[in-house]
């Protein structure tokens, strides 16, 4: 499993004061659930997915993994942070040594999401000559070179085109059943609804929706009421 307990984080500043990015959030998640993070900009989302990836450390709550979950959490990178004087090989090359991959094994996993993500034109390109939505593909497939037992993409479609985005949600369902967990936060409900069967709902660093797909869908009219009925109920 994977728990979240009184989660929270504190971001200090002399200038500005003390902000509560996340404040007091608790949830439990079991191997193969898959979740739609949602949350308008600023709610939250990001820093959450950075406290459960453990890139930064709660300043309240814990966060353990357990059982099937126990190893390393994949987080998805915005792909500005992606080395612009590599080529999409060498990235992938490099991340495979990141992630202490054998040789063997790198070439296995390099050929793997080459082939999945359509990479195979532009694997000698430098990444800082890709268009945004080719970068996206080069962070994606970075995030898939090893199989973890909990996969987080942050706005994961962002700059892709309908055939890449088509393509990234066909391989987020077609391991719905090997027992991860898969949290994609984004603002697209449609993409919400294609891939997770529960929503999590921040506001202003709270958890306010904690719920089944079918039960936060069948709330209102569409998922776009649902999601604006929970906010105008949390800032009444």
């Amino acid at each position: 499993m994977l728990i979240a307990k009184g989660v929270g984080k504190c971001f200090k500043s002399r200038k500005t004061g003390d902000k509560w990015a996340v404040k007091d959030v608790n949830f439990t998640v079991q191997p193969g659930d898959m979740l739609a993070l949602l949350g308008r900009n600023g709610a939250g989302k990001s820093t959450l997915m950075k406290l459960l990836a453990g890139i930064i450390s709660p300043s309240t709550g814990t966060i353990e993994l357990s059982g099937k979950l126990q190893g390393k959490v994949q987080l998805l990178t915005p792909a500005e942070h992606l080395y612009k004087e590599l080529t999409v090989f060498e990235t992938l090359d490099y991340f495979c040594t990141l992630y202490e991959l054998s040789r063997e094994d790198s070439a296995a996993a390099i050929g793997k999401v080459i082939e999945q993500f359509n990479l195979q034109d532009f694997i000698d390109k430098k990444v800082g000559s890709l268009s945004t939505g080719m970068k996206q593909r080069v962070s994606l497939a970075k995030t898939f070179l090893i199989d973890p037992p909990v996969i987080m993409l942050d706005e994961p479609t962002a700059g892709l085109d309908i055939e890449s985005s088509f393509k990234l949600i066909e391989t987020i369902n077609q391991i719905r059943d090997l027992g991860k967990v898969i949290i994609v936060s984004t603002h697209n409900m449609s993409e919400a609804n294609q891939i997770a069967n529960r929503v999590l709902m921040l506001e202003q660093g709270s958890l306010v929706c904690d719920l089944k797909m079918q039960e936060f869908e069948s709330s209102a009219d569409s998922l776009e009421s649902a999601y604006m009925n929970k906010l105008e109920v949390c800032n009444v």
